[in-house]
């Protein structure tokens, strides 16, 4: 997955004109690659040039491949985002939290489509 198909998009990806960041997470068999871009673009044809690269792309990842572009913008996906910080707890508590007792309460909320949590200490096993 990531060689054959998060690599050649992100290579992509990263020619389009005002991107600033491009940031991917991957797991079995599915992958989200995020773009930031600068604060002066115009998005509607940065999302234009986007769906550009991606058909540019297509031919060299394997053929059953879904592909799905989304525009997020805080106008067309209210967004929020909240802090953990503590001078009792330590960082892999504070990231428990987060995981078992935050996200589900804020995931329960009706009208809530994602909680995502970044950063953090997460073990290693």
């Amino acid at each position: 997955m990531e060689v054959g198909v998060i690599k050649p998009i992100e290579d992509a990806l990263r020619t389009v004109e005002g991107v600033r960041i491009v940031r991917s997470k991957t797991n079995r068999g599915f992958a989200e690659i995020d773009l930031f871009f600068e604060w002066n673009i115009d998005l509607l044809q940065a999302f234009q040039f986007v769906q550009a690269k991606i058909s540019e792309v297509r031919s060299s990842i394997p053929p059953d491949s879904k592909i799905r572009i989304i525009r997020m913008t805080t106008s067309a996906y209210p967004m929020s985002g909240y802090s953990l910080y503590s001078e009792k707890r330590t960082l892999k508590e504070l990231t428990d939290i987060a995981q078992f007792i935050i996200k589900p309460q804020l995931s329960g909320i009706k009208g809530v489509y994602m909680v995502d949590i970044v950063g953090g200490k997460v073990p290693e096993y």
